[in-house]
């Protein structure tokens, strides 16, 4: 059987901006993307078959508000993410659909399907 899931979060993925800070000239992920990572991997069950296959993500994001954002702000972030947990590296990843819509809360859904 092919890996298929999908997961739902109360809130905006965290932007590549905001996902690193530099310290002595080192890169580190922050304290609020560490959360939001281990967030995520935990939501999508381990993929037996992670080292091979080829997969399409959808990312449905709902804007609580009317800011201005771009709409791949977060995508680098949650490819990475799922990295070692859905697919062995994000390189596997062979198709991208991104979706930004507004309501009344701010909402992320993520789905992963595994090509046949």
């Amino acid at each position: 059987m092919k890996y298929k899931n999908k997961a739902k979060f109360d809130c905006l993925p965290i932007g590549t901006n905001h996902a690193y800070a530099q310290r002595n000239g080192r890169r580190y992920l922050t304290e609020e993307a560490k959360e939001w990572k281990k967030e995520i991997a935990l939501s999508f069950p381990k993929n037996p078959n992670y080292e091979s296959g080829e997969y399409v993500v959808k990312i449905f994001v709902k804007m609580g508000d009317k800011r201005k954002r771009d709409i791949d702000s977060g995508l680098k972030f949650i490819l990475d993410a799922l990295s070692d947990v859905v697919w062995k590296d994000d390189r596997q990843v062979v198709e991208v659909h991104l979706y930004k819509s507004y309501g009344k809360k701010h909402e992320t859904e993520i789905c992963v399907s595994e090509l046949n």
